[in-house]
């Protein structure tokens, strides 16, 4: 995930870049520490979930099937053309 930062300007600006950086915002390894910080149960498991959707986020490509458009909570109302 840090890589993909680097590589896209749109990763960085909506992560509130106003300048392209070429250098990680963090060391990579330092994600797994935090990740194993974290104590065993609910919050650990929504934690996990979520980078993995992430990490299907940016990997999909436009003709992939069951692709990911938003991630929010079910609370939120996704308003869209269409």
């Amino acid at each position: 995930m840090v890589a993909r930062w680097v590589e896209n300007p749109y990763y960085q600006h909506s992560c509130g870049e106003t300048f392209f950086q070429h250098r990680p915002p963090i060391d990579p390894s330092s994600l797994t520490r935090w990740r194993n910080r974290i104590p065993a149960g609910a919050l650990r498991e929504e934690v996990c979930d979520a980078l993995v959707l992430t990490g299907r986020l940016l990997d999909q490509k436009p003709k992939d099937k069951n692709k990911i458009y938003s991630l929010h909570g079910p609370e939120v109302d996704c308003i869209s053309k269409g």
